[in-house]
């Protein structure tokens, strides 16, 4: 599991190995505060969204960083495709943007109501996610830049911490500061499942959720130290 972190501020990065827990690589932000950090699938790609309304793209191996100036405001939240060629980023400018990490370029747009504050990609960038501070939550069709669907859930000021496509892209999971672990239909939007959390302190939120295919369940850690596993089972 690849743990994201969102709405902190961080003023340097530090890379481990998670097989021997060697430093791979540090890097400060300098005078950047940055908002959200992603990296490939094999780690060799780091973007981090800075409150500065650039991104800063960083190859782990080389160890050279390119910043680049995406948005008007400050960078919610960052994703990246498997591969880490394709970013997609949420800003405060209410707008959510797919882009290449190669030169910054720009391939498709999409605008929300107010601030985005959550994004989410698929491996192979075709589709994504946002939901911004009121009550837009979409799925994207990143193919074609037009929106594919909606979650549908009648309730306003919605958070997500973390999200994931699964299942070949048939669902997708979220999860929340309250807890709430949820599974959705892509095609949809549906909500198809809901778990609770083991909650040991009075607040607490859910900062990472995966899916264990082969074993068909799903798994989750909070900010409660506490890692669970439930069996998937879906409506």
């Amino acid at each position: 599991m690849v743990k994201r972190f969102t709405n902190i501020f961080i003023l340097a990065l530090i890379l481990f190995s998670v097989a021997n827990g060697q430093l791979l690589g540090s890097w400060s932000t300098g005078k950047n505060i940055a908002r959200d950090i992603a990296i490939s699938a094999n780690g060799q790609l780091i973007v981090v969204g800075y409150r500065s309304c650039e991104a800063d793209v960083i190859n782990s191996l080389t160890k050279q960083n390119t910043l680049f100036q995406v948005h008007r405001l400050d960078i919610n939240s960052v994703a990246l495709s498997a591969d880490g060629q394709t970013a997609l980023s949420g800003s405060s400018d209410k707008f959510s943007y797919l882009w290449s990490t190669k030169d910054g370029t720009i391939l498709k747009e999409f605008k929300l109501a107010t601030r985005v504050n959550h994004v989410s990609i698929n491996e192979n960038a075709s589709l994504g996610f946002a939901i911004d501070s009121v009550d837009d939550r979409i799925l994207l069709d990143l193919n074609t830049g037009i929106k594919k669907a909606e979650l549908n859930i009648f309730t306003n000021f919605i958070e997500f911490n973390h999200s994931r496509f699964v299942n070949d892209d048939k669902r997708f999971f979220t999860g929340s500061p309250k807890s709430t672990i949820q599974l959705w239909r892509v095609k949809d939007g549906t909500l198809l499942a809901e778990y609770k959390a083991t909650q040991l302190r009075i607040r607490g939120s859910v900062l990472a959720v995966a899916y264990d295919k082969e074993n068909k369940t799903i798994v989750s850690e909070s900010s409660d130290g506490v890692l669970e596993v439930w069996p998937y089972q879906s409506k």
